[in-house]
C-alpha cells in the first residue's frame, strides 16, 4: 500500500489480475491510500505519472503512530485498541492470501480483545464480509486517507496499523525459505508466531445458513448425496496441473469415488480448455462445472460439503482448511510447509528436486511442471484413501 496525491484529477482503468478491471478517480489534491499494484499501473499507464505525482509515501508515516511499540507487548495492552490492518501475504490479489490474512483479525480481536478493522479491494469483499472477527464497516481501497486518520483530530482514530503487501514488504526482518506464511504474518505484527496456537493459523470464512440450505437443496435436485470438489487450473501456469497429471488424478479420483459412490464436480469459473473438458467428460462420475459457480461464496459452500477436495496451490485448498474438508494437495516449486503447515485433514505431494529456481520465471515454470509430472498415481490413490478412511 502507498499514499499517492496528485496535482490533477486522474481518470484511468487499471487491470487487477487476469481479467478484473477497476476504473480508478483520484481527485486532484486528495491523498488516497493506493495498492501496489495500482501505483505500477499508473506508472506504467498515466503519461503525465511524474510531470503531476505531488506525493508517494508509506501508510506508516500517517497511521502508525509507532511502529516500535507492538513488539514485546503485554497481550492486555491491546484490549480495545483500534486495529488497522491491511496485509497481503504474496502482494498479489489472490483469494488464497485474504483467506491466510484473516488469521489476524480473528487473534487480535479472540485473543488480545483488540478491534480489527480491515482495507481490501471491493473484488475481495466476500472475504472479508465472511470473517466474523472484523470490525465495523469495510475499508475499501482505493479510499481517501482523511477518514482513515479521523479527519485531522488527534488521536488518530486508529491507535495502530499494519500495511504489507508481499512477506517481503518489510525489509530487515530476516525472512528464510523456511518460514511459513503464517509465522511471517504475526511476527510482522509483533507476535512471536510460537506463542500462537495452530488453530490461529488457519482461514476463517463463515457460511450463511441459507445458502447452505440452497445448496443441499440442489444436490437434492441432482440425485447426490456425496461428492468430491476437484480444481484442475488456477491464476499461474506455476500451480495449474498439467495434462498428465490431470489424467492421472481424474482416473484415480473415478475409482474412489466408485468405491464410495461419489461424484467428481470439477469445477472453474470460466470454460476448461477442450482437452480438459474431453477428460472430465470420459472420466465415469465426474460432472464438468465449468462457469457454474458464479461467486467466490458459491465455491466455498461446494467445498464446506464436500467429502474430499483436491487441489493445487490455489485458494481451494485454503477454503477447505477454513472447514476441515478433507483435502488433498499436488504441489510444484513451492513447499507445501510455506503456506499449508498448520491445516487440518491435508494431505500434501510434493517432490523436492533440490533446485532453487529464485525469481526465474522460465525456471520456475520448468519446476514446476517437472515437479508436479512426476506424481504418481500411487501416491494419490494411498492419500485419497487416508483422507477418505480420516473422514469415515
Amino acid at each position: 500500500m502507498k499514499v499517492i496525491s496528485f496535482s490533477r484529477t486522474v481518470n484511468l482503468d487499471i487491470l487487477y489480475g487476469e481479467a478484473l478491471k477497476t476504473a480508478l478517480i483520484l481527485n486532484a489534491g486528495q491523498k488516497y491510500i493506493l495498492q501496489d499494484n495500482y501505483v505500477k499501473g499508473l506508472q506504467d499507464k498515466y503519461p503525465y505519472y511524474h510531470d503531476h505525482l505531488r506525493e508517494l509515501s508509506d501508510p506508516a508515516a500517517y497511521l502508525r503512530r509507532d511502529f516500535d511499540w507492538m513488539q514485546g507487548r503485554d497481550p492486555k495492552d491491546w484490549r480495545d485498541k483500534r486495529v488497522l490492518l491491511s496485509v497481503h501475504p504474496s502482494g498479489g490479489p489472490g483469494f488464497g492470501d485474504e483467506l491466510m490474512a484473516g488469521c489476524l483479525p480473528r487473534y487480535f480481536k479472540e485473543v488480545l480483545g483488540a478491534r480489527p478493522f480491515q482495507v481490501f479491494s471491493p473484488i475481495f469483499a466476500e472475504i472479508w464480509a465472511a470473517n466474523p472477527f472484523v470490525t465495523g464497516p469495510p475499508v475499501f481501497a482505493p479510499t481517501t486517507l482523511d477518514p482513515l486518520l479521523g479527519f485531522g483530530e488527534e488521536p488518530p482514530f486508529f491507535d495502530w496499523s499494519l500495511f504489507v503487501e508481499g512477506v517481503d514488504g518489510m525489509p530487515g526482518w530476516g525472512l528464510s525459505d523456511t518460514e511459513s506464511t503464517y509465522d511471517a504474518l504475526f511476527r510482522f505484527a509483533g507476535v512471536d508466531p510460537s506463542t500462537v496456537a495452530p488453530e490461529f493459523k488457519r482461514p476463517v470464512f463463515a457460511l450463511n445458513k441459507t445458502k447452505i440450505v440452497e445448496r443441499d437443496d440442489w444436490l437434492k435436485q441432482i440425485g447426490v448425496q456425496r461428492y468430491f470438489v476437484l480444481q484442475l487450473t488456477c491464476q499461474d501456469k506455476f500451480r495449474t496441473l498439467p495434462l498428465r497429471l490431470v489424467e492421472r488424478v481424474l482416473e484415480v479420483a473415478s475409482v474412489e469415488a466408485a468405491r464410495v459412490k461419489a461424484t467428481i464436480f470439477c469445477v472453474k469459473n470460466s470454460a476448461f480448455s477442450p482437452e480438459l473438458a474431453a477428460l472430465i467428460k470420459k472420466t465415469p462420475h465426474a460432472v464438468n462445472l465449468e462457469k457454474q459457480l458464479s461467486t467466490v461464496t458459491h465455491f466455498a459452500e461446494l467445498i464446506a460439503g464436500a467429502s474430499l477436495f483436491i487441489g493445487p496451490d490455489s485458494s481451494g485448498l485454503h477454503f477447505a482448511a477454513a472447514f476441515e474438508t478433507p483435502a488433498l494437495g499436488l504441489w510444484g516449486s513451492l513447499d507445501p510447509d510455506l503456506r499449508v503447515k498448520y491445516y487440518k485433514n491435508q494431505v500434501h505431494i510434493y517432490h523436492d528436486l533440490g533446485v532453487n529456481p529464485s525469481k526465474n520465471t522460465i525456471l520456475q515454470a520448468a519446476l514446476a511442471s517437472s515437479t508436479l509430472s512426476s506424481i504418481t498415481k500411487e501416491e494419490i490413490s494411498t492419500a485419497i484413501r487416508e483422507l477418505l478412511a480420516f473422514q469415515a
